[in-house]
């Protein structure tokens, strides 16, 4: 959604060099979003491996906390993984 539209639906009025500025964030962000989906797709059909996906931190820097975060989010992808005795290769 632009961001022209989204501001007249949250009732917020916004000038145009603000308005401007949203719209680019919005359209690097969507541009990153494909760019990360077409890789994703590529390394599952080129690499033949399970992959483990942690979730996104909204945050701007990452500390101990993130970290930990991170690391809970990893270790169940992990643990989630199917047993290696239970795969024929």
């Amino acid at each position: 959604m632009a961001a022209s539209t989204a501001a007249v639906q949250a009732g917020v009025g916004l000038d145009h060099s603000l308005l401007e500025a949203l719209e680019a964030a919005r359209e690097f962000r969507s541009r990153r979003q494909r760019l990360q989906e077409e890789q994703i797709g590529r390394l599952a059909a080129e690499l033949p491996l399970h992959q483990i996906r942690v979730h996104f931190l909204f945050a701007d820097a990452i500390g101990p906390v993130e970290i930990d975060e991170l690391s809970r989010s990893l270790g169940a992808g992990i643990e989630a993984l199917p047993d290696p005795a239970d795969v024929s290769v």
